[in-house]
């Protein structure tokens, strides 16, 4: 029963969140029906933020089997979730870690200023099975207390750092970013404050009236995408495409329909997540007057989206840019090739520029993703020189978990 409680209800986010807008609700003293609508519609809302995330994803897996075809590198793939589960597999104190660092984020937010009550759980199960992995050789139940705190006390700082530039986005403090990316989010912010104007938004760019279709941002992801992915296919070649991926579909078509797909996964994940953020910030009201006073939810990144279209894209290209570079630098240097991780270009790179847009307009939003692609060229591969893991063939690709598994990697070779 408590491995249901832990691996499939605590785990799963859109539950977990869903439940957390049935107490909210119920403290509100809501009448019932409203109660079940709210929390039904939050759980599908993040349910459909995870299927719109999931079309994306594929997609950008056949972009990068076309990328290594196209350039013929093979090295460490960039893949948090699949790094994440193997270290899950390897070390099942991961559990135990987790759920004490829940409960220990709810006591911070109660009694102390770090009101943020961290909902991205599955992030927090990645990184506490990456900790049970570095603090192994520490005694088990120390280990387990001692990796519990840092990571309650990341859960409540990281999104108050984040917080003063989130508002800016959003023009709001309902809610708060909970990502492991927040690090990259913050130095994005920070790049943009010292180069850019912040009147001079990537979303104010003018667009000639023939081209206003392009200010729909699923039109300009589509035909964006459609560049790069009919460009990549090209280059890969039509026998790999048609026979490694499209089973038999023509290469060309196959690539524009891949585009299509993740413009359309993209809407879907928007408007889960505009569904689930007007029962949330309600319910958690609740909360906050009964249990947490001020207690704020904070959410995964992608609830970000729907507030700089243009700077998501302009984060994915230039952060993506800076990544291929990388891989003809790191080799130079001794260290080992990462393989761009599309997934985490896209939302690494392009919400870090809509954080450096907030500070300092289209200067600050190619800054800031500048930075998040040198932390995703040179940190990856610094992880997996110092830290390793469970394989050779696949990384960490948020900045959060490279920067504090070093960190922590140093500290216990400093101490051992």
């Amino acid at each position: 029963m408590l491995d249901v409680l832990i691996n499939n209800v605590l785990g799963t986010p859109a539950i977990l969140v869903g439940l957390f807008v049935l107490v909210g609700s119920i403290l509100l003293g809501t009448p019932i029906a409203e109660i079940m609508t709210a929390t039904f519609n939050t759980i599908i809302g993040f349910i459909m933020l995870n299927l719109g995330a999931g079309i994306a994803a594929d997609t950008l897996d056949n972009f990068s089997a076309m990328f290594v075809e196209a350039f013929g590198i093979q090295a460490a793939v960039m893949s948090t979730d699949a790094m994440g589960a193997l270290l899950l597999e390897e070390y099942p104190s991961a559990t135990i870690i987790f759920v004490i660092a829940m409960i220990l984020n709810l006591i911070i937010a109660r009694f102390t200023r770090f009101k943020y009550i961290y909902l991205a759980s599955h992030l927090i199960m990645y990184l506490s099975a990456m900790f049970a992995m570095i603090f192994e050789p520490l005694p088990y139940w120390p280990a387990i207390i001692l990796a519990a705190v840092i990571i309650a006390i990341y859960m409540a700082v990281s999104p108050a750092l984040l917080q003063p530039y989130t508002k800016k986005i959003t023009g709001s403090d309902e809610f708060g970013v909970a990502n492991a990316g927040s690090l990259s989010f913050f130095i994005g912010a920070l790049a943009g404050k010292l180069i850019g104007n912040p009147e001079q938004s990537t979303e104010d760019m003018q667009v000639p009236q023939s081209l206003g279709f392009l200010k729909t941002p699923a039109i300009s992801i589509s035909l964006t995408m459609s560049v790069l992915f009919i460009t990549l296919a090209v280059i890969s070649g039509q026998d790999f495409v048609q026979t490694q991926l499209s089973s038999g579909v023509n290469y060309i078509f196959f690539a524009f329909m891949q585009a299509i797909y993740f413009a359309a996964g993209i809407e879907i994940l928007i408007t889960g997540v505009q569904m689930a953020l007007r029962e949330i910030v309600p319910a958690f009201k609740g909360i906050a007057n009964r249990l947490i006073p001020n207690a704020v939810p904070a959410l995964d990144s992608p609830v970000m989206l729907p507030y700089g279209s243009n700077a998501l894209i302009l984060g994915f290209l230039v952060s993506l840019a800076v990544g291929m570079a990388g891989i003809f630098i790191l080799p130079m240097m001794g260290l080992p090739i990462i393989i761009p991780g599309m997934q985490q270009y896209f939302f690494l790179g392009g919400i870090t520029a809509m954080y450096g847009n907030a500070t300092g307009g289209y200067k600050g939003a190619i800054a800031g993703a500048v930075c998040v692609g040198l932390i995703m060229v040179f940190m990856p591969a610094l992880y997996m020189v110092y830290v390793g893991g469970p394989t050779d063939t696949i990384v960490f690709g948020d900045g959060d978990f490279l920067f504090l598994g070093v960190f922590f990697k140093w500290l216990m070779q400093l101490f051992s």
